[in-house]
């Protein structure tokens, strides 16, 4: 069973955040350096009661969504799940994703992210919720 709930748990976000086969997607500096900010909110999918991923949602609600590679075989139905949670406290999102990752940009337009525009090196996204 999918839950989402907001979590002030910034311990946990940095543990999924800078999990091995995430934080070279999105990091860029050491990861013992890196700290969740405390002005995001924190939007986190379990799984039967384990983590599983989670939305950041920025103070301008660009977003950034992260899921465990164990459960990315429920993708869609954890990404709908988190959409669902992000409604009750914005009714547009943003996001850009690199074009190195087209999968990720696969996995937008599957869950109805609009392409705003695009550039040589990125894509980026609004979702209405």
């Amino acid at each position: 069973m999918i839950t989402v709930s907001e979590t002030d748990d910034r311990d946990l976000v940095k543990e999924i955040m800078t999990h091995e086969d995430i934080w070279w997607r999105i990091g860029g500096e050491d990861p013992d350096d890196f700290y969740p900010p405390a002005d995001c909110i924190y939007l986190l999918a379990r799984i039967d009661d384990v983590p599983a991923g989670l939305l950041v949602l920025l103070p301008d609600f660009d977003s950034h969504f992260q899921l465990l590679p164990e459960y990315r075989d429920q993708k869609y139905a954890v990404g709908a799940a988190i959409l669902a949670k992000a409604k009750e406290y914005t009714g547009r999102i943003t996001t850009e994703i690199g074009k190195e990752h087209a999968n990720v940009h696969h996995f937008a337009l599957k869950n109805g992210y609009t392409v705003l525009k695009e550039d040589k090196d990125n894509w980026y996204y609004e979702k209405v919720l």
